[in-house]
């Protein structure tokens, strides 16, 4: 483990020197957005929570097991913590009287890290009970809800897709960087899903995004491409007009 310069700060071994900042202070020119300054606040404010538990617990395949014999529920060796309702891994611990809960996924990434994101933590693969740190990501709020599957209970099957009830069609729609994208109105829920995979690959989205049809990704792909060439071939056509009429005059 490494330290800042004002030794408040702990970075894991695998960092290099020059990207090691104070969160208290951190370099010239540097401008923390609100958010990153709220949760460098709570790392400041939960960094002993955060060493007290890894020292009660190790971590095996992104899983955490007690160290040793803790009480009559928590066993050596034993899995710790507890699922929440929204489905990720707690666990709990007390510094100074005070409680508090922290998700697995953020324990596993200091535990590796030495030091919070000032992002939110993705699971690539959906299992919010897989903490191991190649299933770990950094992502904004949006990436995220763009990895999150389709909630049950809706009025399309798809993710993306809605009925509007008035016209009885089916719309798609998306959202990247806080700007809402509508994709037109379709009479069958499925054209309008392919319609919103196609917009996730034109707006370079699909790193993170769930496709409704992952199967059609290639060809999305190329028919992206095709318009782009279709799109160059225009400007030259364009670009070669305008110098003709330069050359007559």
């Amino acid at each position: 483990m490494k330290k800042c310069k004002n030794g408040c700060c702990t970075f894991g071994s695998n960092w290099k020197d020059e990207d090691i900042y104070c969160a208290s202070r951190p370099p010239e020119g540097y401008e923390k957005t609100p958010e990153q300054q709220k949760m460098i606040d709570e790392f400041m404010v939960m960094y002993p929570y955060y060493n007290k538990i890894l020292g009660i617990i190790y971590i095996e395949n992104g899983k955490p097991y007690y160290k040793k014999d803790i009480c009559r529920t928590a066993k050596k060796d034993k899995l710790a913590g507890s699922i929440s309702k929204k489905g990720y891994r707690r666990l709990k611990c007390t510094v100074d009287g005070l409680p508090k809960s922290i998700m697995m996924h953020k324990i596993a990434w200091f535990n590796h890290y030495g030091v919070l994101p000032i992002d939110q933590i993705d699971h690539k693969d959906h299992d919010k009970d897989n903490n191991n740190i190649d299933n770990l990501r950094l992502a904004t709020n949006g990436q995220n809800q763009l990895n999150t599957p389709k909630r049950k209970g809706l009025s399309s099957i798809f993710k993306g897709v809605y009925k509007h009830t008035k016209e009885g069609l089916f719309r798609a729609h998306l959202q990247k960087d806080k700007k809402r994208y509508y994709l037109g109105s379709y009479s069958d829920e499925a054209s309008a899903a392919r319609a919103y995979d196609q917009a996730i690959i034109d707006l370079e989205l699909c790193e993170f995004a769930i496709l409704n049809f992952p199967e059609n990704k290639g060809k999305y792909l190329l028919e992206m491409g095709d318009r782009i060439y279709k799109y160059k071939d225009l400007t030259v056509v364009v670009e070669k007009q305008l110098n003709l009429k330069a050359e007559e005059r």
